[in-house]
């Protein structure tokens, strides 16, 4: 419920930004905003805190930001604190950058080695997907020692394991069925 509530605050904000021809500086502001909520615990947990009106959290957030936030952003965050969906901030700005990622044609890739990759390989990935995909893509790599070798590429909810992790998995099941019947 809360992510489906993040979605309609975010596509509410985008159609916004899109309207007031503002997506570009609006993307700015949100994703540092997003920075702060995710490097800042103390800073959610005021904003979190329920004995803290509205208005004290829009002075906390104005004061915050130096009035460097839009009056878009900031009607948003109003709003938000009004309907008490504070806890659900992070997830509606979070999609509000994947709505604008879509709309410019930016997909992230998530890759993951068993060891870091070489800027040429990350290149070579980079244009495949793109040629593939026909879109923008951004990497975000993850580097993960248990996967033994090979890759592991997740985008848009789709994945592609061809760790040796994931083949030894399915060869351990392989084994097990064939025990079973």
């Amino acid at each position: 419920m809360a992510k489906l509530v993040g979605r309609r605050y975010a596509q509410a904000l985008f159609d916004l930004a899109i309207e007031n021809n503002e997506l570009e500086s609006l993307e700015i502001q949100v994703d540092g905003v997003v920075q702060i909520l995710l490097t800042n615990a103390d800073f959610v947990g005021v904003i979190n805190h329920p004995h803290i009106t509205t208005a004290e959290k829009m002075d906390i957030i104005s004061n915050a930001f130096n009035g460097e936030l839009s009056n878009t952003l900031m009607g948003l965050l109003h709003v938000v604190f009004n309907k008490n969906r504070e806890v659900d901030l992070l997830d509606m700005l979070q999609s509000f950058l994947l709505k604008a990622k879509e709309y410019r044609g930016i997909v992230t890739a998530k890759i993951s080695s068993s060891m870091p990759l070489s800027d040429a390989q990350v290149e070579k990935i980079i244009t495949t997907l793109s040629k593939n995909l026909d879109k923008q893509v951004e990497i975000e790599k993850i580097v993960d020692e248990s996967l033994i070798g090979g890759l592991r590429i997740e985008v848009n909810g789709r994945v592609v394991d061809g760790t040796i992790k994931n083949q030894l998995s399915i060869m351990k099941k392989q084994l097990l069925d064939l025990q079973l019947a």
